[in-house]
């Protein structure tokens, strides 16, 4: 995530850029935790390792908006204020003996650029230890039709919108209180070009998890188009597991969050909270800002 207002903002200057489709971990959990996603616990982080969706055991549902620097005042194109900003809604069902299905929609958002991607996951546990994923992912980038693009020379002669395909694939070791979990997103070359070709690079994530009833303790470390990155977070719990307080620091940011969970019947409501702040030459920019609503029905 280093340095995401500058690629937001070359976005909006190039929509045809090669920064599409960042690898950004949306989780609030996982996002305050230094973005370590790969061996969470947490079935819903599925859009960065598939095997973790056969974890789940109710149905559930996250709704996340992650305003990014939200105090840096960008004004790009006449009479129109840029704010940007990621939003995503994640839902999961549980298929019975270890198995699972997710769906998740990720959209990043600005006054001329648009990226959605949809995802559908599968897992599903083989051995006791042994859990595998697979999903597939619709990926689509297009620009607003307005004067901006319209006129803009490198534009002229292409398409507005453009679509591609790709796959991931995981696994998750799940050794009671210890987890290891590794992942590739984005395994099959999808052609994201506007003008020419441009192939998504791949991710992968290899991490690591301790969890007891009172902490959790985890590490990654992930490769994305020949750049390494790091992640190690901390997670406390108070309250019989309803409060949670994460820290967490990564190559490119250090992360701090809450969660609270709200028990009503059968049901329980989650509500988090991450705060991320990026260590780079970036100056002025507060950090960016991740909320969410998770809603869980109970077997």
């Amino acid at each position: 995530m280093r340095a995401l207002l500058v690629i937001s903002i070359f976005l909006i200057i190039s929509p045809f850029a090669e920064t599409a489709f960042e690898d950004i971990v949306l989780s609030p959990r996982a996002l305050a935790m230094g973005e370590t996603a790969s061996s969470s616990a947490d079935g819903l982080n599925f859009m960065w390792n598939p095997s973790l969706i056969s974890r789940v055991k109710s149905m559930e549902a996250m709704f996340s908006y992650l305003a990014l620097y939200p105090w840096v005042e960008l004004n790009l194109y006449p009479g129109e204020r840029e704010r940007i900003g990621y939003h995503m809604i994640l839902c999961s069902l549980p298929l019975g003996r270890g198995r699972g299905i997710g769906l998740g929609w990720l959209s990043f958002r600005s006054a001329l650029y648009l990226e959605n991607t949809l995802n559908l996951a599968y897992g599903e546990r083989f051995i006791r230890i042994l859990r595998l994923g697979c999903a597939v992912r619709f990926l689509n980038r297009s620009l607003r039709r307005n004067e901006y693009a319209r006129l803009n020379p490198e534009l002229i002669g292409t398409g507005f919108s453009k679509n591609a395909l790709t796959f991931d694939v995981g696994l998750l070791m799940d050794l009671d209180s210890l987890k290891l979990g590794a992942s590739i997103t984005g395994l099959y070359p999808a052609d994201i070009g506007f003008i020419s070709g441009e192939i998504l690079p791949s991710t992968i994530r290899i991490g690591i998890g301790r969890f007891t009833e009172r902490y959790t303790l985890s590490g990654e470390i992930r490769v994305r188009n020949g750049k390494k990155g790091f992640g190690v977070g901390f997670e406390r719990r108070f309250l019989h597991g309803d409060f949670a307080l994460r820290i967490g620091l990564s190559d490119e940011t250090v992360g701090l969050g809450w969660g609270y969970k709200l028990r009503l019947g059968g049901h329980v409501v989650g509500f988090d909270y991450a705060f991320i702040y990026p260590i780079s030459r970036l100056k002025g920019t507060y950090g960016s800002h991740l909320f969410s609503l998770r809603l869980t029905d109970r077997p």
